[in-house]
Order: structure tokens, then sequence, then C-alpha cells
């Protein structure tokens, strides 16, 4: 499983949850529903305003990403046990062998000098890590003191955003930011590996598959886009040039969608594909930002606001099924609407009550019936 940034918390989290809660009472949605409810703001802006900021020795205190992991790890285990500092792959394994099996975690990172940083669950030597994950970096590798990072630490250099987070300092390697500024999808290390396995018939005679799962709004657009309208002509928006460049610098999705479409559009013979997005409201606006500009054709204009009403509508009843199986996990502001009640995700730091309320609810209702 390879992830980068909010995903990477995710699939990184959802392994601490399972290793360090089997047999202790706590169920996975006992411990979503704890996150949901925590307050990570006055943390984060705590930090970002003071040691991230102010121009003091920062060896003296640990930064606003490791704090965060440090306030998961405490939600996690109900404060049973102090921060965990067992080094990634050390703890990987205690996990494996606990639970019996789980799949490789791989976490990306992006290095400011220019390539792509991987904490990889499985152990290679020098020589064969350049082999597998070509022009990459090894932020698990030892230092002079035989040192390696952490579970937490590797996890936490992959969410971290330029300007709201500090970069993660790696002795004698140089600093990293937000994995998404190489490839915000983690396609690029998991097929690395993928090719490997193939090239050593590792896997001889078995049929790969890839589940793709996307949790920003220009994912689950681009989805919609490709399975209901590919072709579509546009006319450009009168943008600025500051306004253009502005966008494109904001802009991390480029590589990651073409990877996305390139692996999980078009399935072989060998390789299975399915991609799945967490689906959002959405507005004819939307679509037109996605595009570039709006439509040439008034019948594909016609045809996308029909798609928006259908998405929308699925959503609406995503929520009233949840309602009506879980009147007690729902908490009425208003008698007469829900409206409060669920809220699509802003920053994969920030939960909440109502943004839990959402996951479960289209998570449930993407079982019974498909996005």
């Amino acid at each position: 499983m390879s992830g980068v940034s909010g995903g990477a918390l995710g699939l990184d989290l959802f392994f601490v949850v399972k290793k360090e809660n089997k047999g202790n009472g706590d169920t996975l949605s006992d411990i979503y529903d704890r996150i949901g409810h925590a307050n990570f703001a006055s943390t984060d802006l705590a930090y970002l305003l003071g040691r991230d900021r102010l121009p003091f020795n920062k060896w003296l205190s640990r930064d606003r990403s490791i704090v965060g992991m440090q306030n998961y790890w405490s939600l996690i285990t109900s404060g049973r046990s102090p921060f965990n500092t067992t080094p990634y792959q050390t703890y990987w394994k205690e996990g494996y062998d606990t639970m019996g099996y789980f799949p490789l975690l791989i976490t990306n990172t992006t290095k400011t000098s220019g390539n792509y940083g991987i904490a990889c669950s499985a152990y290679a030597d020098g020589k064969k890590f350049r082999e597998i994950f070509k022009g990459a970096t090894n932020i698990l590798s030892l230092n002079k003191d035989n040192i390696s990072l952490s579970f937490f630490e590797a996890m936490s250099t992959t969410e971290r955003f330029p300007l709201f987070s500090a970069t993660a300092s790696i002795r004698g390697q140089g600093h990293y930011i937000d994995g998404g500024y190489f490839d915000n999808s983690g396609l690029t290390s998991l097929m690395n590996l993928r090719n490997y396995i193939n090239r050593n018939q590792l896997a001889k005679g078995r049929i790969d598959s890839l589940i793709i799962l996307g949790n920003s709004k220009s994912n689950f657009i681009l989805q919609l886009l490709s399975e209901s309208l590919p072709y579509i002509d546009i006319k450009l928006k009168g943008e600025s040039d500051y306004g253009a460049i502005f966008k494109g610098i904001l802009t991390n999705d480029r590589l990651g969608n073409f990877l996305t479409d390139g692996y999980g559009s078009y399935p072989n013979d060998h390789m299975k594909s399915r991609r799945i997005c967490l689906p959002y409201y959405l507005h004819y606006g939307d679509f037109v930002s996605a595009l570039g500009g709006d439509p040439k054709d008034s019948i594909d204009i016609i045809k996308i606001r029909k798609l928006i009403l259908e998405s929308n509508k699925r959503i609406d009843s995503a929520k009233n099924e949840y309602i009506l199986a879980h009147p007690k996990h729902v908490m009425y502001k208003r008698p007469y609407s829900n409206k409060w009640d669920f809220a699509s995700p802003t920053l994969s730091r920030y939960l909440s009550t109502p943004t839990v309320n959402y996951y479960k609810a289209v998570v449930a209702y993407h079982k019974a019936l498909e996005f």
C-alpha cells in the first residue's frame, strides 16, 4: 500500500490502529470518533505561529508534524503508553507478526533538492533499493550512529505542506516536504515495486489487482469526466497571467492524475484495476475549473449539469441512509435539517464529527450502491 500526504497518513494510521488495539477492546469506529472529536487546530496554530516560524534552536523541541503524530498516538492508544519511537521497519514487522499478515507500506515524500524519498516497510540493502525504486532516496537508511527514522518520524515526512509546515530535516540527507509535490498518488513507487517483482518473476502466473483511492475533489471530478464525458471541447477563460501562474504553482495533481489514468483506466491481462474516489458536492464552477475553461457545446454543458445533479443526489441518499441506520450516531443540531451534521473533508489533519459522519455515510452507501 503506497500513499502520499493525507492518504499516507490514513494508510499508516490504519495499520497503527489495528496493531495497537488488537485485543484491547476499542473498535476502529471508537478510535475514529476520538480522532474526529479531537482538537488539532490549537496545536497546529500554536506551532505554525510559534516554534515553526521563530528563529531559535529548533533542536530543542519537535516540530508541528511530529507533535501531531504524538497526538494521534495518544488518541489511538488512549494514552496507555509513551510515544512510540520504534524504527519504521521494526514497527511494521511487529505488526505483521501480531496480525499474521499485513501488506507492505510505502510512505512517499519529496526531497527539496529534486528527487523523492521513500520509507518502505520491507528491508532492502542500498543496491537492491536503487534497483527497485529508481531515482529515489531511502529515508530509512542508517546514519553514522546506526539510527533509522521511527515509524512516526517517517510518517510525518509525507504530510508537510510548504509554508504551513516545517520541512523534515533528516541528518545526512537533507530536507523533505509534502510527498504530493513529486507524485500526489503514490503510484510511482508502487509500480516500480511491481515492475521489480515481475522482472524477477517473484509472483509468476498471478494477476495483479490495483485499487486506486482518491480523496481530493479533483480526483472525483476527473473520475466522473473520464467515465461519462471523456471528450469535451473548451473555450479558454479570461484568466490573468498572474492568476494562471499562481494556479499552476498550487496544482500538484498533474503526475498523480496522469498515472491514475494510465494505470487505472486501461486494465490488461496482467493487471485488473479499479478507481474509487471520495465523492464531493459539486457545482458547475468546479468542472469549469477542472477543465480549464467553459465547454463550447451547450449540449456538453447540459450533460455536466445533469452529472452534477445525479452525483449530488447520491450523496444526499448516502446521508439519509446513514441517518436511518444510525440515528443515535448523528448529532442533530437542527430538527429540520442535517446540513451541519455532515461535512466533506477540508484538510487531511482536520476531521471533526461532521467529517467522520460524512466518511461513514459515503463508505456505507458505496457498499450498497457504487458511485
